[in-house]
C-alpha cells in the first residue's frame, strides 16, 4: 500500500529538494536526469540512485549497512552490541515505513552504549508538534539529540 499511497509523493518531493540540486555530482558517479526521473518510489531511489551513488550492490546491502544491527543476525547483534559510544535509537512504533520490530528492542536492552527512545506516534523522520506542524519541524528531534549528546558528554 505504502508504494501505492505515499512513496510517491515522498519520492517526488526528495526528487525536487535533495536530488536534483547536487544534480551535478550523481553525474560524476554515472547517474542521469533520466535515471532520476525513472525512479517513482522511495525504493526506487534507494536503489537505482542511492545504491549506485555509494557503490552498493543492492538495497538489501545499504539497509543493512545503514542499519546499527546489521541485518539483525547474530554479526548484526555483534555490531550492535560494540557501539562504542552511546548511541540512541529514537522510533515511533506506528511508523509508517520501518515496522517497530526492525529496532530490535530486546536487544538493545542488552547493550552497554545504546538506548531506545519509543514513542507511541510519530513519523519515519518527524514528529509532528502542535497545531501548525510546519512551524515546529524538527524540534522534536533536535531537542531529542541535543538533550542526549549533553548527557552522553557530562558522563564522559
Amino acid at each position: 500500500r505504502s508504494l501505492s499511497m505515499w512513496q510517491p509523493l515522498l519520492a517526488y518531493g526528495l526528487k525536487a529538494t535533495i536530488i536534483k540540486p547536487i544534480m551535478p555530482k550523481f553525474g560524476k558517479r554515472g547517474i542521469t536526469s533520466r535515471d532520476v526521473e525513472a525512479t517513482k518510489t522511495v525504493m526506487d531511489i534507494d536503489r537505482e540512485l542511492v545504491c549506485k551513488y555509494n557503490g552498493y550492490d543492492n538495497v538489501q546491502d545499504y539497509y543493512c549497512d545503514m542499519s546499527a544491527a546489521g541485518r539483525g543476525d547474530e554479526k548484526g547483534i555483534e555490531r550492535l552490541q560494540g557501539a562504542a559510544v552511546p548511541l540512541l535509537a529514537v522510533h515511533a512504533i506506528d511508523d509508517p515505513i520501518a515496522i517497530f520490530e526492525v529496532v530490535l528492542a530486546d536487544e538493545i536492552e542488552k547493550t552497554e552504549n545504546v538506548m531506545l527512545l519509543a514513542t507511541k506516534h510519530g513519523g519515519h523522520i518527524g514528529w509532528p508538534q502542535g497545531t501548525k506542524p510546519s512551524e515546529n519541524r524538527w524540534s522534536f528531534m533536535m531537542d531529542i539529540a541535543m538533550e542526549f549528546a549533553a548527557v552522553a558528554m557530562e558522563e564522559k
